[in-house]
């Protein structure tokens, strides 16, 4: 999930406008980190 996708689901479903950076600045503080997918990464390479 983006950090796009998450301030639309925030608005969408609770009605909270928010930045990105918002988000980003939120779940940085909170030590949470985003890992790419390695199955993903697999899949997509040649």
């Amino acid at each position: 999930m983006t950090l796009a996708e998450i301030t639309t689901h925030l608005e969408d479903e609770h009605g909270l406008r928010v930045s990105q950076s918002t988000v980003w600045r939120f779940f940085h503080r909170r030590g949470i980190t985003f890992k790419k997918n390695g199955t993903r990464q697999r899949a997509a390479a040649p």
